[in-house]
């Protein structure tokens, strides 16, 4: 018997020009960190980085205000959801 093959095929991955967007990444693993950079730089973004939430807190504190944070869930100092709720309670101020 075969197995039928599934008829919507995966979407067109099309290139993506980040161009004028600045993402802040937010990793304890230096090498998570290195490997984003080097993708959304090719893809002429500006990149911020922190190694951990305290180092987040104090560049959003400072007034950081990136187009888009790509923040690990697990960090060891501070829960990446509990840094997303308390964002959020910032921004509503």
């Amino acid at each position: 018997m075969q197995i039928p093959k599934p008829s919507n095929a995966l979407p067109e991955i099309k290139d993506t020009d980040f161009l004028g967007k600045h993402i802040l990444i937010v990793d304890d693993e230096p090498i998570n960190i290195m490997i984003t950079s080097k993708m959304l730089v090719a893809r002429k973004a500006r990149i911020s980085k922190a190694n951990n939430g305290y180092e987040l807190l104090h560049l959003l504190d400072e007034g950081l205000e990136p187009d888009l944070i790509l923040l690990e869930s697990l960090l060891p100092d501070q829960d990446g959801f509990e840094i997303c709720r308390w964002d959020r309670q910032r921004r509503q101020r």
